[in-house]
């Protein structure tokens, strides 16, 4: 069985390595009312959305197509992936709707973001332990085995556009075969907020930069961008490391999490692990100076 997770487990619902894998092999699902009800629904480009959640404007290209957030949670909810209606934006694909690559979106109202360091090793280490935790439980319910294999661009932040970005190669064995897969995600930082596009794709299909050209249609709007912050503005508790963790906490971070994580009781635990990990190696670090 073809197992979806979330790649970093803490909050946020990553990844969907095989979803178009599972659609080549599964015939019946693209012939199903709920894609039937996606391709009719969906909005094709060119298209622009005036005002997403009073945040920013979004142009949807030619060729592409956006798919509105009902529709989005369905397509997420056939392969076991809750959404939380408060960020999940929607989904870009293809208009052939083959679901060979897809980003997506969702905003997280998080308040300002101040800059920090991005300690790429810990995050990685983090990343790979919780998700093979993750791997006993997945093996007992025969799901696949996950795996994150290397950056492919390491976490970076650029203050001259207010972006955080990296992209990640992983595997995932399916009845012995190997699936090797890219996924890019790209953190565009607002006043009040973040915006969160992620890019699944196959390794050889798109990467980084063909993100970065769906991410430059999304534009804060006037009064919400990341410059226009003020002194007495609302601050965000959240590190740039919690942010690529997925730990984008409002005002009380313990609530916020709390909220968050009780839309799908499968994250918690490797929500967890994954933080004991990361909290562990600065501990290690500091008795071994």
């Amino acid at each position: 069985m073809s197992r979806i997770f979330g790649y970093l487990t803490v909050i946020i619902i990553f990844n969907f390595l095989a979803i178009y894998t599972s659609l080549a092999q599964d015939t019946s699902l693209e012939e199903s009312d709920i894609f039937s009800d996606i391709r009719k629904k969906a909005q094709t480009g060119p298209l622009l959305i005036e005002n997403i959640w009073d945040q920013a404007k979004l142009s949807i290209n030619e060729g592409h197509a956006f798919i509105m957030p009902q529709e989005g949670k369905e397509f997420m909810d056939i392969f076991g992936n809750a959404t939380t209606p408060e960020t999940f934006v929607g989904i870009i694909t293809d208009n052939d709707f083959k679901f060979e690559w897809f980003a997506w979106i969702r905003y997280i109202k998080s308040g300002y973001v101040k800059p920090t360091e991005i300690n790429k090793a810990e995050l990685f280490h983090a990343m790979k332990e919780s998700i093979q935790h993750s791997n006993i439980d997945a093996e007992k319910n025969g799901l696949s085995i996950l795996e994150i294999l290397s950056w492919i661009d390491e976490p970076v932040y650029n203050p001259n556009i207010h972006e955080i970005s990296w992209s990640i190669l992983a595997r995932e064995t399916i009845d012995g075969k190997a699936l090797f897969n890219t996924n890019a995600t790209i953190i565009k930082l607002g006043k009040d907020g973040y915006f969160e596009v992620v890019l699944v794709a196959d390794k050889n299909a798109k990467d980084l930069s063909f993100l970065k050209s769906i991410t430059d249609n999304l534009i804060f709007l006037e009064g919400k961008k990341y410059e226009d912050y003020k002194v007495g503005d609302p601050v965000s508790t959240a590190t740039f490391d919690s942010v690529i963790l997925g730990g984008g906490f409002k005002e009380d971070p313990l609530e916020s999490s709390i909220q968050t994580l009780s839309q799908n009781y499968k994250f918690i635990i490797l929500t967890i692990l994954a933080l004991i990990i990361f909290l562990s190696n600065k501990i290690k670090k500091l008795f071994t100076k």
